[in-house]
């Protein structure tokens, strides 16, 4: 490929970018936005070795604060970004009151096959 077919990159300092994403406390409306700002470089920070995948580990949960620094604290032994995501997700993934669940469930529409199966399994 000739140099004028290459079309140029950005180039990201994954260190710079890390120490740049917003704290985050715990608050579940703000856990997909922490999520997506860290899945962006994801793939960018797996191309570097195990010191340096620890080290953005670290940065990643130095933004954690509150609730979710008190989280990941008690589970201390997650250490790459998939683990410790399945953890904020498992803390603050969305929630929803009691009533909000019956909303929802009100709003589900059933194939008459499947509500009879259903009555059948639960009887």
């Amino acid at each position: 490929m000739t140099e004028e077919n290459q079309k140029p990159s950005v180039r990201i300092d994954p260190l710079k970018y890390l120490n740049q994403i917003p704290q985050f406390s715990g608050d579940y409306r703000d856990l997909q936005t922490c999520i997506n700002l860290i899945d962006r470089v994801y793939p960018l920070l797996t191309v570097y070795d195990e010191p340096s995948q620890l080290l953005f580990s670290d940065i990643i949960n130095s933004r954690l604060t509150a609730k979710a620094r008190e989280v990941m604290e008690i589970n201390c032994q997650v250490q790459s970004w998939t683990d410790i995501k399945t953890v904020l997700h498992n803390n603050f993934g969305d929630r929803c009151g009691l009533e909000e669940m019956f909303d929802k469930l009100k709003g589900t529409t059933w194939d008459k096959t499947i509500s009879v199966e259903f009555y059948n399994e639960i009887k």
